[in-house]
């Protein structure tokens, strides 16, 4: 199912302060570029004494650091029919808390879910990013700026090290580990020269960029305002895909989306499906087997599926306010969604919502814990919840 709420909340990963403004509609990302980045704490991984077992669903949620224990979820509905069978699906990373005295996010720290203990554990990286078998982690910590530059890097939980991905910075945004976990996706967006994405062997960390120059997305996407320009996996591992966009009048607002283009592991494009409907915002929109993908905008709108083989469209329905939005899909019949609420002076809370593809509620699961307003918004990842321990179990929804 990974990859972050309210009106433009989120981002896609690391907020990019230097030359290039960071691009605009990125619905992963809105969340992470809404609040201010620095450098994160240096340090190692605190203990973590059981590996995570997930295929990455990103979703901003709210989380406490500390290694707190999260309660149990509410009881959820009785299903309707169609419904999941079971639960399948666990919160397996809080990935960028802010302390309450922090300005900044210099100090963010994320939570990894101990499937023993059912404990979230500290590591010191604001961005944090399981591998599909919950073993390693992408991490990402500084703003780009010449104090805190931005680095991307592989950490393994067995021994808490991390290694560095040499060529990540710059313009470079957005990784994203394969549907195999064998390799890293990331976006290298250039104002003056090649651009492209660059595949990272997680093993022996060699880097290979492949350029993409066809003129549409060119001319396009890659403008500094344009929506739609990450590069995400399509699960089958095989292509990449982005959303195409147009450039607005006004460089202040997104571009206009026109259509998805699939591209080869060689940079070519593979096809293009237009659409109007709403931005790519990550591989998570997509679901599991391919079939569909769910388009849609912040700050409210429709979110509209389509099959992008047959060109049409599945199913439709409203993001009833800004505080709602798509994080992934739960499995290929059903999409998750966030119901946020940061009303209160001291608190946010919020839920999860296990829809159709026509918006009917199957499912609800309260978020596995409160925060203090001060903690912000962080990116929270979702898994399988196959592996728990009996204490973590309680967890899954």
């Amino acid at each position: 199912m990974s990859n972050p709420i309210g009106s433009l909340l989120r981002e896609v990963i690391t907020e990019r302060t230097a030359d290039v403004p960071p691009p605009t509609g990125l619905a992963r990302g809105a969340m992470r570029r809404a609040r201010r980045r620095r450098l994160a704490q240096a340090g190692v991984l605190t203990a973590v004494t059981a590996a995570v077992i997930a295929v990455p669903v990103a979703l901003v949620v709210l989380g406490r650091p500390g290694g707190t224990t999260a309660p149990a979820p509410g009881p959820a509905p009785e299903f309707l029919p169609g419904g999941p069978a079971g639960k399948t699906q666990v919160v397996t990373a809080f990935s960028g808390l802010r302390r309450p005295e922090d300005a900044g996010p210099a100090d963010d720290v994320s939570l990894v879910l101990n499937t023993t203990t059912g404990r979230y554990d500290e590591i010191p990286y604001p961005e944090a990013i399981p591998s599909p078998d919950g073993r390693r982690f992408l991490v990402t910590t500084g703003d780009n700026g010449q104090e805190h530059p931005t680095r991307a890097g592989v950490l393994t939980l067995a021994t808490g090290k991390v290694r560095w991905i040499t060529g990540y910075g710059g313009f470079d945004q957005h990784p994203t580990w394969s549907p195999t976990g064998d390799r890293v996706l990331y976006t290298r967006q250039s104002k003056d020269g090649a651009s492209g994405f660059v595949l990272v062997d997680v093993t022996t960390l060699r880097e290979t960029f492949v350029p993409v120059s066809d003129p549409e997305a060119r001319d396009g996407n890659l403008a500094l305002r344009a929506t739609g320009l990450k590069f995400v996996w399509v699960p089958d591992g095989r292509q990449v895909v982005r959303t195409l966009s147009t450039n607005a009048a006004d460089e202040s607002l997104p571009g206009k989306v026109v259509g998805l283009r699939y591209y080869g592991l060689d940079g070519k494009p593979a096809r293009t499906v237009s659409t109007s409907a709403g931005a790519l915002s990550n591989g998570s929109d997509i679901s599991p087997d391919g079939s569909a993908v769910a388009l849609w905008t912040w700050g409210g709108g429709e979110v509209v599926i389509i099959d992008p083989a047959a060109r049409t469209v599945r199913g439709r329905f409203p993001l009833l306010q800004p505080g709602n939005w798509v994080v992934g899909w739960y499995d290929a019949e059903h999409l998750i969604l966030v119901s946020y609420d940061d009303t209160g002076a001291e608190e946010v809370t919020g839920e999860l919502r296990v829809v159709t593809v026509t918006g009917q509620v199957v499912r609800t699961v309260a978020l596995p814990e409160r925060l203090p307003a001060t903690a912000g918004t962080p990116i929270i990842y979702v898994g399988s919840a196959a592996e728990l321990g009996p204490a973590a179990a309680a967890l899954a929804f």
